[in-house]
């Protein structure tokens, strides 16, 4: 199983605990979820488009802690979840070496480091698991991500064109972006 285990971190704005989600916090993970989808539109979905029940939410949950090749994990602030982080690996053996992850964080709180601490659980993971390769696709309007992988290594290694339809029927690009360990 790839549980993570609690991590903690210091940051100007109190102590941030790291570990896997948990089934019992099913509600709040919804509920952290419907309310970044209305805070940017830097998600792969509108709001109102993600509609998981709690026990999806806690099945969602079971199969990423029962599993070796992916995580789930939650970032807290006094007990708030204000940031999220996952990472999937495919069972492929020619990508097994591989995987992707996504990064979500409450927007009051973005610029605190929350976004580096999960980073940074997931990359401890991820080499201790001997994965060779992180990828990652990112709105290529969202400097603040774009540097934040950039400051972890990622490179910027295609553009896709056109890849999202916003509501207002604007296009934008998306960058894939790739770590090698």
């Amino acid at each position: 199983m790839a549980l993570i285990e609690e991590k903690k971190f210091q940051l100007d704005i109190g102590e941030l605990t790291i570990s896997s989600g948990r089934e019992s916090e099913a509600q709040r993970l919804i509920e952290y979820v419907q309310q970044i989808s209305r805070e940017t539109d830097y998600l792969r979905f509108s709001p109102g488009e993600f509609d998981m029940s709690v026990d999806e939410e806690k099945q969602f949950l079971r199969n990423y802690n029962e599993s070796e090749n992916k995580i789930f994990v939650v970032a807290r602030l006094d007990g708030e979840v204000v940031g999220t982080l996952n990472f999937e690996s495919p069972q492929i053996k020619r990508y097994s070496h591989r995987g992707e992850t996504g990064i979500s964080v409450v927007r009051k709180y973005w610029g605190h480091g929350i976004g580096s601490c999960l980073l940074e659980v997931m990359l401890d993971w991820t080499k201790d698991n001997n994965y060779k390769k992180i990828g990652l696709r990112v709105d290529a309007s969202n400097k603040r991500a774009i540097e934040l992988y950039k400051k972890y290594g990622f490179k910027i290694e295609g553009t896709l064109k056109r890849h999202r339809l916003m509501e207002d029927g604007e296009y934008r690009d998306e960058y894939y972006m790739g770590l090698i360990l």
